[in-house]
């Protein structure tokens, strides 16, 4: 009686250029799912400076991190600043998840392709 594991399937160029492409598109999720981390982080961060700023003074000046410096700016500058960076990475993190999600999507079509052809002989998790 033979299982899964003693079948032999032979591996075609298409089968082959197949796996790459999963490789490829694996790899490319795995980057993608960092950076939308990230922006959530960073909105998280931008959110919680937003709470912040509500309780300064309206003629306080507000220090800003640019690169290895501080900037002096008024309140509302420092408000518009922010806003504008937050409506920034919530645009760039939209545009990765919708690039995650069509990865996923092709993802799961050559998984079922590869699957079929090679059973449990093939590794295709995480």
């Amino acid at each position: 009686m033979k299982t899964a594991f003693d079948k032999e399937v032979d591996v075609t160029f298409e089968d082959q250029e197949s796996i790459n492409e999963f490789g490829k598109l694996n790899l490319r999720f795995h980057e993608l799912k960092t950076e939308i981390t990230n922006y959530t982080n960073e909105l998280q961060n931008l959110d919680d400076c937003q709470t912040e700023m509500i309780l300064f003074d309206e003629d306080q000046p507000v220090l800003v991190l640019v690169s290895d410096s501080f900037l002096s700016l008024d309140k509302q500058m420092a408000e518009e600043l922010i806003e504008t960076k937050i409506q920034k990475i919530t645009k760039n993190k939209d545009t990765l998840s919708e690039e995650l999600n069509k990865i996923e999507e092709r993802m799961d079509v050559l998984k079922k392709l590869l699957y079929a052809k090679f059973g449990k002989s093939i590794n295709l998790d995480d």
